[in-house]
C-alpha cells in the first residue's frame, strides 16, 4: 500500500516538474523577444536623439 502511494507521488511530482520546465522555457523565450525589441527601441531612440 505505502509503495503505491509513494509511487504515485514521485510519478506526480515527476509530471508538474516536467511542466515547470516547460513553463519556464516558454518565459525565457518571451524574455528575450522582449530584450531584443527594447534593443531596436534603444537604437531607435539614439538615433532620433543625435539628429
Amino acid at each position: 500500500m505505502v509503495d503505491s502511494v509513494i509511487s504515485c507521488v514521485v510519478t506526480k511530482l515527476g509530471d508538474l516538474l516536467i511542466q515547470e520546465a516547460v513553463l519556464l522555457s516558454e518565459v525565457k523565450d518571451q524574455v528575450e523577444g522582449l530584450q531584443t525589441k527594447l534593443r531596436r527601441m534603444q537604437c531607435f531612440l539614439k538615433d532620433v536623439d543625435t539628429n
